[in-house]
């Protein structure tokens, strides 16, 4: 899983350096962040993972989560890695415009989380737009809500909350 969640944050750093024009960089669809955090495991899409809300400050998210176990630093920001799941925070806002869970304890009210079948994702998200992955390593699915799923070989690898939206 550690090997997974190393591979997930060079692809997010590729896909994210051209994002800029891209719904994930505007807050302003985005509720605020609660003020005190929801400590559970679900995934809300366009919201939070688990404590970690889309809009919180840098501030706070060190008082929600504490110390990162990894730091890194991109030119347009930078993605903390916590216990469960990672947070990115943009350097134009010190803002958390992404969050995701490294774990497969957090999961989306649809029962989806990392390590599901590619055909539960599928079943779940039926009405959906699913695109073969840019990469070639799977298939993708982007829910308009703020949320994207990816699978690689048959298997959900990554889920990435955002701004409601999808590019």
């Amino acid at each position: 899983m550690r090997v997974l969640a190393q591979a997930f944050l060079v692809a997010l750093a590729a896909v994210l350096a051209g994002c800029a024009s891209n719904s994930i960089e505007d807050l302003s669809k985005v509720q605020p962040p609660p003020a005190v955090p929801i400590r559970d495991t679900k995934i809300i899409p366009g919201q939070r993972v688990g404590p970690v809300s889309l809009g919180m400050s840098e501030t706070e998210l060190y008082r929600t989560m504490g110390e990162p176990r990894k730091t890194n630093t991109f030119s347009w920001g930078t993605s903390y890695e916590f216990e469960g799941l990672y947070a990115t925070v943009y350097n134009s806002t010190h803002r958390v415009h992404i969050v995701g869970p490294i774990s497969h304890s957090y999961s989306t009210p649809e029962g989806i989380h990392l390590g599901s079948s590619e055909l539960a994702a599928r079943a779940a998200y039926k009405n959906g737009k699913w695109v073969a992955d840019e990469y070639g390593f799977g298939v993708g699915y982007c829910d308009p809500r703020g949320m994207k799923i990816s699978t690689i070989q048959g298997a959900v690898g990554t889920i990435q909350v955002w701004s409601p939206g999808c590019k």
